[in-house]
């Protein structure tokens, strides 16, 4: 049919590319050197080449075919305008979306808007109101929407403007809906022939099996075809996954480590080319377009902490590879400083200080105010990107190229808004341009990968040599009826449209099913045994379908196995400890340093003398260690006022409450000169209270005490265990009425007594304070300052050492480990020692306690996860 000038219309592209290249390769193996490409398309390109046809023959309709863009643009400003309340953008949008789907659904099936005002419910009659004022603006406009392009076209070929083809085959599709019917009975009036279109047979091989779960499922079917490509590369193997667009990641993840284990090492390239995998991610989140967004929305308002992060360290930015070390060190500076909230100016002021190129970028970034036309938006927006270096410096490969070309795609469809939308702002500019992207996707074109991968419509009508089906279990086939949400469920059943009923979808899987074993010679049909908490059965329609008998085909562990055997054995390689630490090289850390050592020895290593750490992660309001900081500085000057327990009982109540106050805005002072955030103020003004009550209640508390006189006050000492040198910070220390020494510590989160007075050491934070004193030490206690648990807690020689009061009476130590205090301060001299020394030596294990790594940062450092699990396998 091809050869003799027919067309070939089918229901997907892809169908209709797979019918092209087909051709084209049977014309080689006929000894062909050239050939007419055949007229093979899409249902909605052939309508559009028709409407062509129209004009070059100079018989145009009078009107505008609106793009899919416009026509959704139109749908949302008549979904507003119909609105009774306000609706939000995305609100606003989602119905567009809904309507406009609804809509081209209404037509194919010829309904009309008076009928779903006359037999819906008033849900119908909102979406017939909408549709009125859709089909008026057209006609106000003389536009043509898509959905009425097919009765164009019919009346074209009924009234003789364009010439039927000689004949024409429908390829692909299910059943064809009255709109469809009246097209080709019009062409079949004005001479078109109608084709059937070539049966195949049955595969003469197919089977069906069970796995454990959707992930098993998945990984053997990977196994499967990377066992056939190795066997015969020509072949063509097809994977189906009926809910590949919410599984997209994970099947290239899968395919990817099965297929291309090689390509995570540098150097080795992608490892494109074995598989695709159908159905792009939308455009917005392709990171050489998110970064573009990034740069258009910081232009014209803030950004997230974490977007901006991402920005520094884009890849796709002027001089990105000579400044990365700087901008990386400015996205630290944005966490350190505690801005949720990025804005051009702070980003220009932070460039700056680091003599960073974006700086300049930014001095070069064109005006953003005002309204104007998406097409003059167009320009602005290209200019943003131009002055940030977008999309930099190096070549791109294949796909970045392909998805440059989508880019101008879609600024092209944005323009083209200028006579639906009019003038816009740049938030709303933006907004139109970011939904435009996120309704698009990003497919990579096909460069003839002998493994696809897609979804379950998409691979119907498609041959191959080897076609594997996942997830046929009883409650995916068939589906449950899904009618459309805006068009009368009666009106729906009556004319048995598409997902309305059960008998639809059992036919639609069956028809389905079908196609799927006539598109090639073996074909594997599964099914998970098991899905979350429920028992999955095979899909009744499998019933005729004889199972594999030889059980899994490919086994996960059967494969690993080989994989074990093809690589022989394993070579040992012993853990190599670092070296001891030199007295001249000792880092800094203090008593969190030995902490780390008694909790894990490697986390001790890592960021002791390796300096690894986390992020800081900018908190809402105030973070934890601000606070604490901020705590500190305002007990600091209370007790420089006060100097211990005579000035305390000396001072009256409005004196002591004014310096509390006084004490607690000084030390705020800091943060409040260099916050320029409205919001943050506020939790600055709310911080101050909370600590003022704080600070009262700890006060009201002391009164209760004995004598005693704050000799130290956050002072910092030299201390050395050992080889092991280092700075300590001792938060209070006061001198009791015998001479004795209580130390303590401020505590504004959680602390427990066990963690530093139990048989060993978790915190070494007030034992390192207490065994540094050369005075006698009467009592060990943290201080929590926290709310609801305001108080002391700690061991001393007695348990009335701090006072005889309920909130001040403290124990001593556990007589099952220790004969009092002396015996615990021995043991935490002992301890604190070896903890030092092993630090020295090179003490690295992972070997964390119960409770190290709940908080811990490092376990990809560590890699914790994968050592347990080492030691559970067989």
């Amino acid at each position: 049919m091809l050869k003799r000038d027919g067309v070939v219309v089918t229901a997907t592209r892809r169908q209709a590319r797979e019918i092209s290249e087909g051709y084209s390769r049977q014309r080689v193996l006929d000894g062909d050197r050239a050939w007419r490409s055949p007229r093979v398309s899409a249902f909605d390109g052939w309508l559009r080449q028709c409407h062509e046809a129209i004009w070059l023959g100079g018989n145009a309709t009078q009107g505008h075919f609106l793009n899919a863009t416009q026509e959704l643009a139109l749908w949302e400003r008549c979904v507003g305008a119909a609105s009774e309340s306000q609706l939000s953008v995305q609100r606003q949008h989602a119905l567009a979306r809904m309507a406009m789907q609804s809509w081209r659904l209404a037509v194919n099936w010829e309904i009309t808007p008076d009928t779903l005002a006359t037999q819906g419910d008033a849900t119908a009659r909102q979406f017939a109101d909408w549709a009125m004022r859709f089909q008026q603006q057209c006609n106000d406009q003389a536009w043509i929407a898509s959905a009425h392009l097919a009765d164009i076209v019919g009346a074209a070929f009924a009234d003789g403007l364009i010439a039927p083809p000689p004949s024409i085959a429908f390829v692909g599709f299910e059943r064809l809906s009255p709109q469809q019917l009246n097209l080709l009975r019009r062409v079949e009036a004005a001479g078109g022939k109608i084709v059937e279109p070539p049966q195949y047979p049955a595969a003469n091989r197919s089977r069906r099996v069970a796995f454990a779960s959707p992930g098993a499922e998945l990984e053997a079917a990977a196994m499967w075809a990377r066992q056939l490509v190795g066997v015969d590369p020509e072949r063509r193997v097809g994977v189906v996954v009926s809910d590949l667009a919410a599984r997209r990641q994970e099947v290239e993840r899968v395919f990817a480590d099965i297929l291309t284990p090689g390509a995570i090492l540098p150097g080795a390239g992608d490892g494109e080319g074995l598989f695709h995998v159908s159905l792009g991610p939308a455009g917005d989140t392709a990171p050489m377009i998110a970064q573009a967004l990034l740069v258009l929305r910081i232009a014209c308002r803030s950004i997230d902490y974490r977007e901006a992060g991402r920005l520094l360290r884009s890849p796709f930015l002027r001089r990105a590879p000579k400044e990365a070390c700087g901008r990386a060190a400015i996205d630290l500076e944005i966490r350190r400083r505690n801005w949720r909230r990025v804005d051009i100016s702070k980003l220009r002021w932070l460039a700056e200080q680091a003599d960073d190129s974006l700086a300049t970028s930014i001095a070069n970034l064109p005006a953003v105010e005002g309204s104007r036309l998406p097409s003059n938006w167009v320009t602005v927006f290209t200019a943003q990107l131009s002055a940030f270096g977008w999309p930099g410096e190096r070549t791109p490969n294949s796909a970045e190229y392909q998805l440059l070309e989508y880019w101008h795609e879609r600024l092209a469809e944005f323009a083209s808004l200028d006579p639906v939308v009019g003038s816009l702002g740049v938030k709303s500019a933006l907004s139109y341009l970011t939904r435009i992207l996120q309704n698009n996707v990003f497919q990579v074109q096909d460069r003839g990968a002998p493994i696809e991968i897609m979804g379950s419509i998409e691979a119907a009508g498609l041959r191959f040599d080897h076609l594997w089906v996942t997830g046929l279990h009883d409650e995916a086939w068939p589906a449950p009826p899904r009618p459309d949400p805006l068009i009368p469920f009666s009106l729906q059943r009556k004319l048995d449209m598409p997902s309305s009923s059960i008998d639809n979808q059992l036919r639609h899987s069956r028809w389905l099913l079908s196609s799927y074993l006539a598109g090639a010679e073996d074909v594997m049909l599964s099914w998970p045994s098991r899905l979350e908490d429920r028992d999955m059965a095979p899909s009744p329609l499998l019933a005729h379908i004889a199972e594999d008998q030889a059980g899994e085909p490919v086994g996960p562990a059967n494969y690993r196995r080989q994989q074990s055997q093809e690589l022989g054995a394993l070579e040992s390689s012993p853990w190599d400890s670092p070296p001891p630490l030199q007295p001249a090289r000792v880092p800094g850390g203090g008593s969190q340093l030995l902490t780390d050592q008694a909790q894990c020895p490697f986390r001790a290593f890592a960021r002791h003398r390796l300096s690894a750490s986390s992020p800081e992660v900018p908190a809402r309001g105030i973070d934890p260690r601000t606070r604490g900081i901020t705590l500190h500085r305002a007990m600091e000057l209370v007790w420089q006022s006060l100097g211990g327990s005579g000035g305390l009982q000396r001072a009256d109540s409005a004196a002591l409450q004014q310096l509390v106050r006084d004490s607690v805005e000084a030390a705020l002072r800091a943060i409040s000169e260099r916050s320029d955030d409205s919001a943050q103020r506020r939790h600055i003004r709310i911080e101050a209270l909370r600590l003022e009550n704080l600070v009262a209640q700890i006060l009201d508390i002391e009164r209760q005490r004995g004598f005693f006189e704050v000799v130290q006050m956050e002072s910092r000492e030299s201390m050395k265990l050992g080889a092991l040198e280092f700075t300590i910070k001792l938060d209070r220390v006061d001198r009791l009425e015998d001479g004795g020494l209580a130390v303590l510590d401020f505590k504004t989160g959680s602390a427990r007594r066990g963690d530093w007075c139990g048989a060993r050491i978790r915190d070494a934070q007030l034992p390192l304070y207490a065994i540094s004193r050369s005075a006698p030490v009467a009592a060990v206690a943290v201080i929590s300052v926290k709310s609801g648990a305001v108080g002391f807690d700690g061991v001393g020689v007695d348990s009335a050492v701090l006072g005889a009061g309920p909130d001040l009476k403290i124990p001593q130590p556990d007589p099952k480990y220790f004969n009092g205090l002396g015996d615990l301060l021995q043991s935490w001299q002992a301890q604190l020692n070896a903890l030092a020394a092993d630090f020295m030596s090179g003490t690295a294990a992972v070997d964390p306690d119960r409770q190290a790594c709940r908080y811990c940062d490092l376990e990809t450092l560590c890699r914790i996860n994968e050592l347990q699990r080492q030691d559970r396998s067989p």
